[in-house]
Parts: C-alpha cells; sequence; structure tokens
C-alpha cells in the first residue's frame, strides 16, 4: 500500500541540543513518516525540540532525501548555510555562529 504524502514539507536545520549543534528534521506527524526517518541512521526523537535529530555529517541531505525517495519536498536552505561555516582546523571540528 502507497501512502500518499507528497506534499508533506519537510525542514533540515541546525538546532542546539544540549550545547551542542546537531540537525534538526521537522515534518507533520504521520506514521509512515515517522516509519522512513527511523531509516536514517543516528535519527532519534527530541521531545524537547519537537523534532527528529540526528548528528551533523556531510551527508546528511543526501539520507533525508533518499528515505522518502521523492515523496515529499524539502527545505535544506539554514541546513546549507550552516554547512557553509563549518570549518575543520588542527583535526577538530568548529562551528561558527549562524
Amino acid at each position: 500500500m502507497k501512502i500518499v504524502f507528497q506534499h508533506t514539507h519537510v525542514t533540515v536545520r541546525p538546532v542546539q541540543y544540549h550545547g551542542t549543534v546537531i540537525i534538526g528534521v521537522f515534518f507533520p506527524y504521520h506514521p509512515e513518516l515517522v516509519r522512513h526517518i527511523k531509516k536514517v541512521r543516528d535519527t532519534s526523537f527530541s521531545t524537547t525540540l519537537c523534532c527528529w535529530m540526528t548528528p551533523y555529517r556531510d551527508t546528511i541531505e543526501q539520507e533525508i532525501q533518499s528515505v522518502w525517495e521523492g515523496q515529499a519536498t524539502f527545505d535544506f536552505s539554514l541546513l546549507r548555510v550552516y554547512s557553509g561555516t563549518v570549518i575543520k582546523a588542527a583535526g577538530t571540528l568548529h562551528r561558527l555562529l549562524f
């Protein structure tokens, strides 16, 4: 059975969680959407932030898009701004304010 949620809008952006910047994935609740987001590595739901969260990695945008296989629209604009501000220096990941 194919569940229709083509018009679901998914926003992916950096958020602060316990002093660390992580990636928040925001979308309206639907059991099928939840089933799909759980396929993304290292995701968990935050009741504090009311979103799904995952650590930042260079491949996160592709991972999130692949679990919905074209069945949702995405807003990665703030994630892309954040990705442009991540600087690797001396083996340590430094995050600039966004």
